[in-house]
């Protein structure tokens, strides 16, 4: 008797919560309709629903999201991590965004 490799995955947890709601936030990050979201499931994993993702496959979307526009490295250098960062410092120095963009410009000469 065989078992199904995606059976396993399932109920052994690679698809857990915290995943699958870091791919629906990239997804409304990239204003994906649910039609163009779930095509992109198809195309790049090979399933439907992101419930039916194995680890690997989480990966690999996680690396296909991370090449689109929306996350590419900024013109001047900046990462994105470097711009999650400095996103971050400005909401626990509690700058509002004229303040922040400002010191972005005079210092990085870049737009976050």
């Amino acid at each position: 008797m065989s078992i199904n490799p995606h059976f396993l995955t399932t109920i052994s947890g690679f698809m857990d919560k915290k995943k699958l709601a870091v791919i629906h936030i990239v997804k409304r990050e990239l204003s994906l309709s649910d039609d163009e979201y779930r095509n992109t499931l198809e195309r790049i994993a090979g399933v439907r629903s992101a419930k039916d993702l194995t680890d690997d496959q989480f990966h690999k979307l996680m690396r296909y999201f991370v090449r689109t526009r929306h996350y590419r490295v900024a013109n001047k250098g900046i990462t994105l991590r470097q711009k999650y960062y400095l996103r971050q410092l400005k909401e626990r120095l509690q700058w509002d965004d004229s303040h922040f963009q400002n010191y972005i410009h005079k210092y990085f000469t870049i737009g976050i």
